[in-house]
Order: C-alpha cells, then structure tokens, then sequence
C-alpha cells in the first residue's frame, strides 16, 4: 500500500506538471480551444 500510494503521488506531480507546461506553452490541443473562447469573450 505505501509503495503504491508513493507511485500515485510521484505520478500527480509529473501530470501537475506537464499540464502547467501545457498550459504555458499554449499549442496544446487542449489549450488553444479554450482560449480562443477566452480571447472571444474577452473581445465581445
């Protein structure tokens, strides 16, 4: 149990941080839709 507990705790750390790096970046998939919807609700 604690191994596995160690494991999901490393695993939430790295996908924190490759989704903080995602949203940086901007190109993602993910990312550019919301956004855009941001950047069009902010304009109207």
């Amino acid at each position: 149990m604690m191994v596995d507990v160690n494991i999901s705790e490393e695993v939430l750390t790295r996908l924190r941080g490759r989704v903080a790096f995602l949203a940086q970046s901007g190109p993602s998939p993910r990312g550019s839709p919301e956004r855009a919807t941001g950047s069009v609700e902010l304009s109207a």
